[in-house]
C-alpha cells in the first residue's frame, strides 16, 4: 500500500488487515463454530465477574493511550515522534512476555486454587521466575539503548532512548503486576482488579496535572513511577489475602534486582572504551548474560537451575 503511493493510509489500514488475517486464520484453524443459542442464566452468572473485567480492560485502553495525546497537545511534534517509537520497540518486548505469562499462569493458577497450600507455592514460583526473566532482560535494553536504537533507527532517532529506557522499566512493574492479576482473578475477585484501574487512572491525571509543566520525559517518568506504585497496591492486597505479605514479595523479587542493577553498573564500562556500536552491543550483551548467569549460579540460585533443567530436558526430546 505504501508502495503505491497511499501513504500513511497504510499505518490506519495495517492494524484493519492484521485484526481480518488473525480472525481469518483462527476461523480456519479451529473447529469451534459459534451457535444462535442465548441462555440468559449462563449471562447472569458471569455478569459480575466479567463485566468487572470489561470496565477495566476499556478504561486502560483509554488512559494507556492518553500519553500520546498530552504529549502530541502540550510538546513539540518530534517529542510525540521520539515517545511513539522508544515505546512501540519496548512494547514488542513487554507483550511478547505479558502475553506468554498470562496465557501460561491462569490455567495453572486455576487449576490449583482449591488447594491453598500449593496455590501459595505455585504463585511465589511464578512470582521469583518472573523477576528471574523480566529484570535482567528489561535492565539489559536499557543498558543497550543506545547502541540498538542507533542501529535500528539510526542517530537521528537518539531522542526516543530515554523514553524507551523508561517504558522498559515500566514493563517490569507492568509484568509482574499482570501476575497478580492473574491470582486475582482466579478467585473470582476482578472487582479489586476494577478498582486498581480506578486508582490508576486518578494516579494518571494527577501525574498529567504535575508534568504539565514538565519535559515530555518527566511526564513518561511519571507514569514509571505510576505502574510502580500499582504493582505495591497489588501485593499489599494479596498479602492480606494469603500467607504470602508483601514484604516477602518483595524479599523474593531483590535478589534479582539488586543482580540485575549491578549488571547495568557494570556495563556503563565498555561505553569508554568502545566506538562501533555493533561492538558496543555484542559486547554488553555478551558481558551481561555472563554476569547474570555467573553470579546466579555462585549465589546458588533454585531457579536457575530448574530454568538450566527444563532447557536441558526441552532439547533431549
Amino acid at each position: 500500500m505504501a508502495y503505491n503511493g497511499l501513504g500513511v493510509w497504510t499505518l490506519a489500514w495495517q492494524p484493519v488487515i492484521l485484526s481480518f488475517s488473525k480472525s481469518a486464520l483462527l476461523w480456519m484453524s479451529n473447529k469451534w463454530r459459534p451457535k444462535l443459542i442465548f441462555k440468559l442464566s449462563n449471562i447472569q452468572s458471569l455478569f459480575g465477574f466479567a463485566s468487572s473485567l470489561l470496565l477495566a480492560s476499556l478504561i486502560n485502553s483509554i488512559f494507556t493511550n492518553i500519553y500520546s495525546v498530552a504529549i502530541g497537545k502540550l510538546y513539540p511534534t518530534k517529542d510525540l515522534g521520539y515517545y511513539s517509537q522508544g515505546n512501540k520497540i519496548s512494547l514488542m518486548v513487554i507483550s511478547s512476555i505479558y502475553s506468554s505469562l498470562q496465557a501460561a499462569t491462569y490455567p495453572i493458577f486455576s487449576s490449583i486454587q482449591d488447594d491453598k497450600e500449593r496455590s501459595i507455592r505455585s504463585y511465589r514460583k511464578t512470582i521469583r521466575f518472573t523477576a528471574f526473566l523480566t529484570f535482567p532482560l528489561m535492565i539489559g535494553l536499557v543498558s543497550i539503548a543506545e547502541p540498538l536504537i542507533s542501529i535500528l533507527l539510526k542517530k537521528e532517532w537518539a531522542g526516543c532512548i530515554p523514553f524507551f529506557q523508561l517504558t522498559c522499566i515500566a514493563g517490569i512493574f507492568t509484568i509482574l503486576t499482570s501476575i497478580n492479576q492473574n491470582f486475582i482473578k482466579v478467585y473470582g475477585r476482578s472487582d479489586v482488579i476494577f478498582k486498581l484501574e480506578i486508582v490508576r487512572t486518578v494516579l494518571i491525571i494527577l501525574g498529567l496535572l504535575v508534568s504539565l509543566k514538565e519535559s515530555a520525559s518527566v511526564m513518561i517518568g511519571i507514569q514509571t513511577l505510576i505502574q510502580a506504585i500499582i504493582y505495591l497496591i497489588s501485593i499489599i492486597y494479596i498479602g492480606h489475602s494469603i500467607e504470602y505479605s508483601w514484604t516477602k514479595q518483595l524479599k523474593d523479587i531483590l535478589p534479582y534486582t539488586v543482580i540485575s542493577v549491578l549488571m547495568w553498573g557494570l556495563l556503563v564500562i565498555p561505553e569508554y572504551y568502545i566506538g562501533s556500536y555493533y561492538a558496543l552491543l555484542l559486547t554488553k550483551m555478551t558481558i551481561g548474560i555472563l554476569f547474570y548467569y555467573i553470579t546466579n549460579k555462585y549465589l546458588g540460585s533454585q531457579i536457575l537451575r530448574e530454568a538450566v533443567e527444563i532447557l536441558f530436558k526441552q532439547k533431549s526430546k
